[in-house]
């Protein structure tokens, strides 16, 4: 099942087919590096890179 969901572009965080997920890096600060890492499509890369701006910009703001 995993190999036939690789062929095919399965993203696992938004269900689809045929969006080949990459493995990207995200805007995080996790100690252990590969928890900065996630295998996402585009678009759900997209979305949880606004996510995390919005948290570092929420962070940073409560901070000064």
């Amino acid at each position: 099942m995993k190999l036939f969901r690789r062929l095919l572009g399965y993203c696992s965080c938004c269900d689809r087919y045929f969006v080949y997920p990459k493995r990207r890096r995200q805007n995080t600060a996790y100690m252990n590096d590969k928890d900065n890492f996630n295998t996402l499509c585009l678009r759900c890369y997209d979305e949880r890179e606004e996510y995390w701006q919005r948290c570092w910009d929420e962070y940073n703001n409560e901070r000064y």
